[in-house]
């Protein structure tokens, strides 16, 4: 079973969906950095609770209660329980794409980009406005903002970005809150290249201009539980009609159709859905849980693809596309092929039979850190690093993209928005508001 909580809320909704067990009400287990320091005894304590329920019931329940948690299936067992949409196909020339499409009819010619123009850069004109928070949809964002599109990152004011935190967590009451969360080097990785807009999307005035923003966008992203964007204010119909050319892309985890489509969720729970997990096995042997999200990013290359190919058919007719991602169903193709030692196989040759032989040594690879010139240094003379400055931490280095433009690595144009540095820039620039229009809605917005 995977289990993942990064807040007290979600470790709360965990201990309500396993039944409240009276050692989960100890001091000790109360804030989840102290389950941090002592998870040798969570989990044992957590082992002995979850025996008491079928892999199944865990799955309902926390469906039930909010909670990250999540059967490790094989894929057989996933599909048996309707987890992958359908027409999901795992056999044959399988697995399928992990993303369904449907065309929103538009005007019956071509569209042309219409965001900020960034020169030889392939994406140049393409604006896009990202509604999506830790890693998948934001990385979405970032390779697009990598390759030239106007990147438009909206969050809410007081329920902002949860990768703004990542890795200070520990760091809550110790260091100034406005620092704190303009300072993860996460959110600076993810977030490159990004214009930041503070939208407070339940109040009017906010949703409004959320609107009018996307009516003037090129593609719409957003990695929410399946529904947010309709109780926002923001659903599909409403988008296509505010813009019948946008490309609406929606990255949630298990994507809509899926019996477990709200299912809240982080990377562990929908690899392990997925089947990608049960693969990390000696024999009958469950190895456990890798420390860090192999579907956000997967997913992110799939959501991307088929984004791009969506806004070129724009481009050139016109129509609009709602794309609905499922992450269990991309983590899914990670488990599609065979993995080495599963099988035995030979290969006959018309002159006879040739034997090959080769040691374990041929699969090993020394495991480096990147912080470590010394050790890899191929990753810094392959420009691997990109300089970046950050009015809040000053220089810091990122990973690169993985990629050359007519042979350059994407450049730096900008550090990660700070939370609203940009609203000004969106209203005048990109809705076209006057001086007198500005104050208006400003007030609008008090």
């Amino acid at each position: 079973v995977a289990i993942l909580g990064r807040s007290k809320r979600d470790w709360r909704q965990i201990r309500t969906a396993i039944g409240d067990p009276e050692w989960a009400e100890a001091e000790q287990f109360q804030n989840p950095f102290l389950v941090a320091r002592d998870s040798a005894d969570a989990d044992r304590m957590l082992e002995e609770t979850l025996s008491q329920f079928t892999r199944d019931a865990l799955l309902a329940r926390g469906l039930e209660h909010g909670a990250v948690i999540a059967p490790v299936y094989a894929q057989a067992e996933a599909a048996a329980r309707d987890v992958f949409r359908q027409n999901f196909i795992l056999e044959g020339a399988g697995p399928a794409m992990p993303f369904l499409g449907t065309e929103t009819p538009g005007p019956t010619k071509p569209k042309p980009m219409i965001g900020r123009p960034v020169p030889d850069m392939p994406l140049a004109g393409m604006r896009v406005l990202e509604f999506a928070w830790v890693w998948s949809g934001p990385m979405v964002g970032q390779m697009l903002a990598d390759l030239g599109a106007e990147v438009i990152k909206v969050e809410a004011p007081g329920r902002f970005d949860l990768y703004r935190t990542r890795g200070l967590e520990a760091e809550r009451g110790k260091m100034d809150e406005k620092a704190r969360i303009e300072s993860s080097l996460y959110f600076h990785s993810l977030n490159r290249n990004k214009i930041g807009l503070a939208l407070d999307l339940k109040t009017e005035a906010d949703l409004d201009l959320a609107k009018q923003v996307a009516a003037k966008s090129d593609i719409l992203l957003e990695n929410f539980t399946v529904g947010t964007m309709e109780r926002l204010g923001l659903g599909a119909d409403t988008l296509a009609a505010l813009n019948p050319s946008l490309v609406q892309l929606s990255l949630s985890g298990p994507g809509r159709g899926s019996a477990v489509e709200k299912l809240r969720s982080y990377g562990l729970v929908l690899s392990a859905l997925g089947g990608a997990e049960h693969l990390i096995r000696d024999g009958d042997e469950f190895l456990g849980s890798p420390t860090f999200s192999i579907s956000d990013p997967n997913a992110a290359v799939f959501a991307a693809m088929a984004s791009l190919a969506a806004a070129l058919h724009a481009d050139t007719s016109g129509a609009g596309h709602a794309i609905d991602v499922s992450q269990i169903e991309a983590a899914a193709t990670l488990a599609g092929a065979p993995v080495a030692g599963d099988a035995v196989s030979q290969i006959v040759e018309k002159d006879g039979v040739s034997v090959a032989v080769s040691t374990t040594s041929d699969m090993e690879a020394p495991v480096l850190q990147l912080e470590d010139t010394d050790a890899a240094p191929a990753f810094a003379d392959c420009d691997g690093w990109l300089p970046a400055s950050h009015p809040f931490t000053g220089d810091e280095a990122l990973v690169a993209a993985p990629w050359r433009v007519n042979g350059a690595r994407p450049r730096l144009r900008k550090a990660a928005p700070i939370l609203g540095e940009a609203d000004d820039y969106v209203l005048r620039h990109v809705l076209g508001l006057n001086d007198a229009s500005l104050a208006e809605t400003q007030t609008k917005r008090r």
